[in-house]
């Protein structure tokens, strides 16, 4: 059995190398592939840094084949 302080120094591996390879995964699976853990795993540990407020994603439109977009609407009674 593992003790509690080596138990934190495993978890801090798999989230250092989570957070090395986010930057060239698209998708968790891939992430997971990259990282060799399991998908479960680094869904876990993505999901508990977005709950701590450590990272925050932004979508790659350009991959999904789609482009930034701005509108802007004037409330403007005489138009």
């Amino acid at each position: 059995m593992l003790s509690k302080r080596n138990e934190n120094i495993i978890a801090n591996k798999k989230i250092l190398k989570v957070l090395l390879h986010i930057p060239y995964a698209r998708t968790i699976r891939e992430l997971a592939r990259l990282t060799k853990l399991p998908p479960t795993t680094v869904q876990n540990i993505i999901a508990k840094l977005r709950k701590t407020g450590n990272i925050k994603f932004i979508p790659d439109y350009q991959y999904f084949g789609l482009i930034n977009i701005a509108i802007i609407l004037i409330n403007d009674p005489y138009v």
